[in-house]
């Protein structure tokens, strides 16, 4: 049985949360604000749409509009990088919002997987903290395309829910973001939705090569953390302060340390692990992320949203269930908690994730073969009862 040392692989993809988060709550451009995609009134509700295809050369895409979009072009910082998001948005009077979206990502983004779920996230953590409530959130297959689809409810009294529905899909570095928005929801406003994202095509097919990272060049460096005794309970206190975080273990822990990641900035991924007959015990840290990273209240729960795939791409090709169990907190961060069990191999145990300024953090525990025994609840429950972050 391996340990779960997750290999998340993730860590650059939330970029892509704050292109649709700005899609999807408006962001000045360099040409004055782009109309609002949310509480707009349906004025005609009846009124025929006549929809012109529109091709973009440079975007390497064509779609169905009513009317002629307007193109604009959004600059914005995420960290270190500087971005820009080229937007298409069009509108059917006071009653629609319908819009399309390229952003070129930087060379880094080789897992676009992980990044369309980032993106995807994003966009839906953007909506649900203006009241919207998610209906559908799938995988989609359009020809050669595979993407993420997501579909809301949006509020609107005393009229009844809106919709929304937003879109997702990647060629090589280049993201497209499709967002139709409108209010009271019904059968033609679907049908208009549906006939839009259809529509919608990428050139190349969604074949374009991923740009190639550099590798990182230092080698993972082991070593022993004896911790120091706990008097209280016997096991020892493992612990960094320069990583912010504390935590009991049975025993001494083994600590491996990689560059996760070059580009587009600098990742370390840190374990630490103490596994024996009885159980794992692990802690994990991802960091440090750059200044001005997390922008948006919504990016530190799409990161947790990101690990969580991560972990369960991991995990569940073994035979292990990841299931919700609460929402936690450390200061003014997120954080969750899951169970993790595998009926298989008899394993019982939970993992807690959460999100701070600079890092990620991942604590995973659980039992082999004696899941239902007391003192095996009870060493887990030590466990997780003795996790300390201090955020940074």
């Amino acid at each position: 049985m391996k340990s779960p040392h997750t290999r998340t692989d993730f860590f650059a993809a939330l970029v892509l949360l704050l292109a649709l988060c700005s899609a999807a709550s408006g962001q000045t451009t360099n040409n004055g604000p782009p109309p609002a995609p949310g509480h707009v009134v349906i004025n005609v509700p009846q009124q025929t749409i006549e929809w012109r295809e529109f091709k973009s050369e440079a975007g390497g895409f064509s779609v169905k509009f009513p009317g002629v979009p307007r193109v604009e072009h959004v600059s914005f910082n995420k960290g270190p990088m500087e971005l820009v998001r080229h937007t298409h948005t069009a509108s059917v009077g006071d009653a629609l919002q319908l819009e399309v979206d390229y952003v070129d990502m930087p060379a880094g983004f080789n897992d676009p997987e992980l990044s369309l779920e980032g993106g995807i996230s994003g966009l839906t953590h953007a909506l649900e903290v203006r009241g919207a409530r998610v209906l559908t959130k799938e995988t989609v297959v359009r020809g050669s395309c595979e993407g993420r689809d997501t579909t809301l409810a949006l509020p609107h009294p005393p009229r009844g829910d809106g919709f929304a529905e937003g879109r997702i899909f990647s060629s090589g570095q280049r993201y497209y973001f499709l967002m139709f928005v409108g209010e009271e929801d019904g059968p033609q406003l679907r049908e208009t939705a549906r006939t839009f994202m259809e529509s919608f095509a990428v050139t190349d097919g969604c074949k374009a090569s991923v740009a190639p990272v550099i590798a990182p060049s230092s080698p993972t460096v082991v070593s022993v953390v004896e911790g120091t005794p706990d008097a209280a309970t016997g096991w020892r206190k493992i612990e960094s302060a320069e990583l912010g975080f504390g935590i009991l273990m049975p025993g001494a822990a083994r600590h491996e340390s990689e560059q996760a990641q070059v580009e587009p900035f600098p990742i370390t991924h840190h374990t630490y692990i103490r596994e024996d007959d009885a159980g794992v015990y692990a802690a994990e840290v991802f960091g440090e992320y750059p200044p001005n990273f997390h922008n948006t209240p919504g990016s530190y729960q799409t990161m947790i949203d990101v690990t969580l795939y991560a972990l369960k791409r991991n995990f569940e090709p073994s035979g292990f269930t990841i299931t919700p169990l609460r929402d936690l907190k450390v200061g003014t961060f997120p954080g969750r908690e899951f169970t993790v069990t595998n009926e298989k191999l008899g394993a019982q145990g939970r993992t807690q994730i959460y999100v701070t300024t600079k890092y990620i953090y991942v604590f995973t525990a659980f039992a082999r073969g004696q899941a239902a025994a007391p003192s095996a609840a009870n060493a887990l429950e030590r466990f997780f009862s003795s996790v300390r972050i201090t955020p940074r």
